[in-house]
């Protein structure tokens, strides 16, 4: 994972931590110019997401504890930061002063690391940020709609530039990546697919490693943080008409029957905040209306996969593979497209209501079925895989505490008792000395 500085001028190179899940331990180590690794020190948690390094202090989400945290390097000494950090989206993303987070009521909050005091962004529904240079992804959740705001920060306010279709998140390589399909390259404004692994390059830790070539670096250097989102292609821009995602379900459809016959979608609230947020970009605006024809598939759609024990998951919208997790999951060994998979991947990893039995279900159909798969379908079945294991650990860890804490209890048990011996044995010794 890739610890971020907002004093780039202190380090030649990033520093970086490097998870050890079996010691419960996260090193921090960089490079030096012969690019050979350098151990700084060892933090007693395990991370959530980027770390990120201001002013002598790195400021990190504990993995288990879904707290934040702030670490002093010169004296190695980790305190609790006191926000109400969100436990399902512990992202953060820092700067200057100002920490952006995602509260407990799921809404997006800054923190002024100078004068302690949280502000509420009146930004409702967010699922994770990342940031890249002066701007922020936020990942956003509204009514089964999946979709990310791109803002440009100035210190604690917010201008929205664009409205994206599903989750992105920013990679070092200046690539919005989602966890199952291509990337957006922000510098040549095309699709870009990256490899299955994370590797530390001259820009950060990166899955677009073939990327990072001299060329690259400089056309970062040129564009001078000066990048041009309404040129993202229109594919990749917030429009219910090209979004498999957004379909009205079927208790929906039932809620607009009293419409007249072009019936709409509800799109995402954004807030108004005329101080903090500047919507500055026409493409914001989504599109309401859905084409008829396309709903009417869609009532039919999911009318068969309700009444039809044989679902064919080839032909089920996004939503309909979602809403019948459990017939889909029973019948998708006998599947051999990389769609649903895709979409079920990335769900088991995000949602909350996702059972450990429903990961394993899906990673034994994988075992027969995605040999053939793009590496992109493959890397979401290594995510679900490392979250099963992340929650057996963590199962593990908490049976582990309790019976560290029975075993406390017994010697605190045993201590009391070895007390009342002792004070039985005097009263003994002293009622026998009497009578002598």
């Amino acid at each position: 994972q890739l610890l971020q500085k907002v004093n780039q001028k202190t380090y030649d190179t990033n520093w970086m931590l490097d998870v050890d899940i079996h010691r419960n331990k996260t090193n921090v180590f960089n490079f030096n110019i012969k690019n050979n690794r350098i151990s700084l020190f060892e933090l007693d948690f395990l991370p959530f997401s980027n770390a990120y390094y201001r002013n002598r202090n790195i400021y990190v989400v504990d993995y288990r504890l879904r707290i934040l945290k702030v670490v002093d390097v010169d004296i190695q000494h980790a305190s609790v930061v006191q926000i109400d950090i969100s436990q399902k989206y512990s992202d953060i993303a820092l700067f200057d002063k100002y920490i952006y987070f995602i509260n407990s009521s799921d809404k997006l909050m800054v923190y002024d690391l100078e004068s302690n005091i949280v502000t509420d962004m009146q930004l409702e529904h967010c699922c994770g940020i990342s940031s890249l240079n002066k701007w922020i992804a936020l990942q956003v959740e509204e009514n089964n709609i999946f979709f990310t705001q791109i803002f440009e920060v100035d210190k604690n306010k917010l201008s929205l530039l664009k409205t994206l279709i599903r989750w992105y998140k920013f990679d070092p390589c200046w690539i919005l990546v989602q966890q199952c399909g291509p990337g957006i390259d922000i510098i040549d404004n095309c699709e870009n697919t990256g490899c299955n692994s994370y590797y530390f390059t001259a820009l950060g830790v990166t899955q677009y490693k073939d990327l990072v070539t001299s060329e690259r670096v400089q056309k970062i250097k040129n564009a001078n943080l000066n990048i041009d989102f309404s040129k993202i292609p229109h594919e990749f821009v917030y429009n219910p008409t090209n979004n498999p995602n957004y379909v009205a379900t079927n208790a929906q459809q039932s809620e607009k029957e009293n419409l007249s016959k072009e019936k709409v979608v509800q799109q995402p609230k954004i807030v108004e905040q005329t101080q903090n947020i500047q919507q500055n970009d026409e493409h914001h605006s989504p599109q309401k209306s859905l084409n008829k024809d396309a709903e009417d598939e869609v009532s039919t759609e999911l009318s068969s996969a309700k009444s039809s024990p044989e679902t064919n998951l080839d032909k089920m919208t996004s939503n309909e593979i979602i809403q019948n997790i459990q017939p889909v999951l029973s019948q998708l060994q006998s599947c051999q497209n990389e769609r649903p998979y895709g979409i079920l991947g990335f769900y088991l990893v995000n949602s909350t209501n996702a059972t450990d039995e429903m990961k394993n279900q899906f990673l034994e159909a994988f075992a027969i079925n995605g040999f053939q798969f793009k590496e992109s379908v493959k890397e979401t079945a290594n995510e679900v895989r490392r979250s099963l294991k992340n929650n057996q650990y963590l199962k593990l860890q908490q049976q582990m505490q309790r019976i560290e804490e029975d075993i406390a209890k017994f010697k605190s048990c045993l201590q009391t008792l070895e007390n009342q011996s002792k004070e039985q044995k005097n009263e003994f010794e002293k009622l026998n000395g009497q009578i002598q």
